[in-house]
This record gives C-alpha cells, structure tokens and sequence, in this order.
C-alpha cells in the first residue's frame, strides 16, 4: 500500500481529516490517530466552555460595577462600610418607631377634644421630635425658598421620595391639610389621628371615588385657612425618577382659588423610599416660585412636573456632589 503525504504542523479537523489518517498511516495506526483526533476536539471544547465561562465572569464584574457606579449616583454614602451603614440604620429604625409608638399611646387623650387643634399640635410636635431624631442619626435638613412662600393660604405640590417626606412637611407647618391614600387608615392609631385631624382622604385607586373625595374635602377646605400639601405623582418615586403626574393639584388649586407652591427635595438620596439603610449628609426641601393655575389642566400639570423634576434633579446632583467631597 502506498503512503500518503501528511503534514504533521496540519491540526486535524473533521472525517475528512479521519480517513486521510487512515490511508496515510495504515490500519495500524488508526486507533492512535483517532485518540489523538478526539482529544484534541476535547482541548478545544473544554477552551470554548472555559472562555464562556470567564466571558461570564467578566460580565458580571461589569454588572457589579455598574450597580456601585449607579448607587453612587443615587446614594451620597457610596463608599461607606457596610457594616457601618448597616448599623446606623439598626439604630434609626429603633428609634423611629419607639418615639412613634410613644407618641401615639401618650396621645391618646387628643383624640377626644372636639376639633383638630389638640390633635394637629401633638402631631407636629411628633413630627418635630423625628426631625431631631433623624438629624441625631446623621441626615440633617434644610429649607429653602422660605422667600416664595405665599402670606395665605397655598397648595403645595411636593416630590415624594421618602416615608419622611409628610413627616417633615409636618414638622415645617402646623396646621397642615394633607392628601393621603386610604392605606394610611389601615395602621393602628395612625388612622385616627389622621382622621381627627381632617386629612384629606382619597382612594389609592384613583377614578371617580378619588375625585369624589376631593370634591367633598373642597366644600370643607373652603371654609378653612389651611395649607395643603399633595404628592402629584400619588406615590413615592424613586431617585432620579418620577411617576404619572396627576389632576389633583389642578383640582384643589382651581377649585379654591389658591396658588400652587412646588416643592422639590433630594430626601430619597438620605433616606430611599423602602429601603432599610439611612444615609448621612443634607437634606434639602425647596419651595419654588408659585404658580397660577390656568384653565387648560393639561399645560398646567406639564408645568408643573416641569419644575418640580428639574429642580429635584439638581437637588440629587447636589447630594452626590457633596458625598464626593466628603468622601
């Protein structure tokens, strides 16, 4: 039989390979060739899955590292320990609802009086005494534009990225009518205190029975010199983000004859709607220049979600800028 040429630099691919083996080297030395030929098709699968699974790896590196990059644009305390952070929040959050429920039980005899005064007093000063608890714990905050705050009474439109966002409007104005979802009844006490001291109460739903619910707090609010605070989106957002900004506003503004005070905030960066952890630093809540309701709502809510979410961004741009320097 005559042998044919083989070059041995040539690595094997396929049948073709095969059976050029078998002529070349004769039946002799088949077996061998073919181990030869089906090892190194294992080296090369073994290398693909290896290069997969390092690909994947890589991937997830980038994955992490983009999460800490966006958590850092979020969040003021990016680089603090974790532990660090872990056990500030243990301690806010022990605190937060041992003055709650203190509050509350002591506050048990306000519920009884016949108007809201007793009852909105001892919420504002429940809401002072978190102020000071959150400002103890590292987050503290500050009000500006005071100077656009209007002598009578006002609709304020504000950001909701926190569960201390009503708390510290609270905290800032006495005696103010809030616009809460029907969920805030559910918890002990706290719905009552909220109904003695005349919120405004509407249906998480939203549709008719929302609309409903402002029209009768309307009829009462009109023979009341009362600010008004309302979320817009009817919901906390998230930081650096927003939901569907509602007709209410335009609603109680128009309805009332009032003008309407946007307040923009950066409190989700310090205190991220449901989450667990608290970051330190400044907290900022803005009363930006009033504006007049017009008859076309549609305008009016695109102004005004306009204003509230350009001036909130620069108020987190603010946050991480200061978490930067301090960092």
């Amino acid at each position: 039989m005559v042998a044919l040429p083989v070059n041995p630099s040539r690595q094997p691919r396929g049948l073709a390979d095969i059976r050029l083996a078998k002529l070349a080297t004769g039946m002799g030395a088949i077996g061998v060739h073919e181990t030869l030929i089906l090892g190194w098709r294992r080296r090369v699968k073994t290398t693909r899955r290896k290069g997969q699974r390092n690909s994947r790896d890589v991937k997830g590196v980038r994955s992490a590292r983009a999460a800490r990059r966006g958590r850092a644009a979020r969040y003021p305390d990016a680089g603090e320990a974790v532990g660090t952070v872990s056990l500030r929040a243990h301690i806010y959050h022990t605190g937060f609802w041992t003055i709650s429920g203190t509050f509350a039980l002591l506050g048990t005899p306000t519920l009884l009086a016949r108007d809201r005064g007793p009852v909105t007093g001892w919420l504002h000063a429940y809401t002072r005494a978190m102020r000071a608890w959150l400002k103890t714990c590292g987050v503290e905050v500050e009000y500006r534009g005071l100077e656009h705050l209007p002598e009578g009474p006002a609709v304020f439109a504000a950001k909701h990225q926190s569960y201390a966002d009503g708390i510290l409007h609270v905290a800032h104005k006495r005696d103010l009518a809030y616009v809460i979802g029907d969920h805030m009844l559910k918890f002990p006490l706290i719905g009552t205190y909220l109904e003695r001291a005349e919120a405004v109460v509407v249906d998480d739903a939203a549709g008719k029975r929302a609309g409903d619910a402002l029209e009768t707090a309307i009829a009462r609010l009109k023979a009341q010199q009362r600010d008004i605070l309302i979320f817009p989106e009817g919901g906390m957002a998230p930081v650096g983000g927003k939901k569907r900004y509602r007709r209410g506003v335009h609603r109680l503004a128009s309805a009332l004859e009032r003008p309407v005070v946007p307040v923009a905030t950066n409190l989700g960066c310090f205190w991220p709607r449901q989450e667990w952890r608290l970051h330190p630093g400044r907290a900022v809540i803005e009363y930006l220049p009033p504006l007049t309701p017009v008859e076309d709502r549609n305008h009016f809510r695109t102004l005004l979600e306009r204003t509230i979410e350009s001036r909130t961004r620069a108020l987190e741009a603010e946050a991480h800028a200061a978490g930067r320097r301090k960092g």
